[in-house]
């Protein structure tokens, strides 16, 4: 039976081999979401499985999104913030 405890086993073993790279990748794209983008970020950040990158795609947000994205950005270095404006 698959349970959580062995997956994160089995990721510590890989890593040993992989180096330092994450196992997981969570994408987050975001366009003038600045009323929940806090709250969304964090909900992400703090799960109990830490060991991931976080990757948040801005599409040319117009209001206080960026700002707020720098922000968390700066508070934790599992964010990889990329910033477009391609209207994806």
């Amino acid at each position: 039976m698959w349970n959580i405890k062995s997956f994160e086993d089995n990721i510590r073993s890989e890593r040993s081999t992989m180096g330092r790279q994450p196992v997981i990748s969570v994408i987050m794209p975001v366009y003038n979401g600045e009323k929940y983008i806090r709250e969304s970020v964090h909900s992400i950040l703090n799960q109990s499985y830490r060991d991931f990158e976080f990757i948040i795609i801005d599409d040319g947000s117009t209001d206080n999104t960026r700002s707020i994205l720098h922000s968390c950005r700066d508070t934790d270095d599992r964010i990889n913030l990329t910033l477009v404006s391609i209207g994806i």
